[in-house]
């Protein structure tokens, strides 16, 4: 099945934003963001780290990161000030200072090499252009840094009837969640068409691996920056 980008700009609504962040589409994504979080936890262990959140949503993971490493200097960006104000909430609601910038994925404008480790969950599919989100991430990483990306993996077309009947079930009662991840799943992309647009010179490595969490495949992008990139 070939790809289809998203229908204009998600969550410039309001409405859009409350549904992404509550009910059962809320249940499904904690637990796969829950294992995100470990696992990023678990690959940085150094005590002091500068991170950064690419599309950060209702800020679920930079909030989580900062309660679990609260020497972390964290900041998220979105280009949603609907999300970005939910964010702002949440975080306050758990007692966590987190740096918010409004900003698309693409062009940011944070400095460059700034962050040791840069992040972005469930962002892919709703940007422009992969290859130019991921650009702008290493970008802004420093040498040596590291970028962890996850997204959803489009369903091949083989496998997109039974794709459709799991999301109509599970969104049953809630029709504009229901076309949110319809339309999600459809601009996803594949684990072969990342790892072909995501190449970089500045890259010193570059895995794109697909796995299973909560019945939803999964596509994860992990990158080191080589050391000694001049500043752009």
């Amino acid at each position: 099945m070939d790809r289809e980008p998203e229908p204009g700009s998600p969550y410039e609504s309001r409405a859009e934003a409350i549904a992404f962040t509550t009910g059962i589409q809320r249940r499904l994504l904690a637990r796969i963001e829950r294992r995100f979080v470990a696992d990023v936890l678990r690959s940085c262990a150094e005590p002091k780290r500068k991170v950064l959140d690419l599309g950060t949503g209702p800020g679920w993971i930079p909030i989580q990161l900062k309660k679990a490493r609260p020497e972390w200097e964290v900041t998220a960006v979105d280009a949603s000030r609907h999300m970005l104000d939910i964010a702002r909430v949440g975080a306050q609601a758990e007692g966590v200072s987190i740096r918010w910038v409004r900003a698309r994925a693409e062009d940011t404008g944070l400095p460059p090499d700034e962050f040791d480790l840069v992040l972005s969950h469930y962002l892919l599919h709703e940007v422009g252009s992969a290859s130019d989100m991921m650009a702008e991430a290493v970008r802004i990483t420093k040498g040596g840094g590291l970028l962890i990306v996850e997204d959803a993996e489009r369903s091949p077309s083989w496998r997109w009837p039974l794709t459709l009947l799991f999301l109509g079930v599970y969104y049953a009662f809630t029709p504009l969640m229901r076309q949110q991840a319809i339309h999600s799943t459809r601009a996803a992309y594949r684990a072969d068409e990342l790892a072909r647009l995501l190449r970089d010179p500045r890259l010193a490595s570059l895995e794109v691996v697909t796995h299973w969490k909560s019945l939803t495949a999964l596509v994860r992008v992990t990158a080191k920056k080589r050391e000694g990139i001049r500043k752009a």
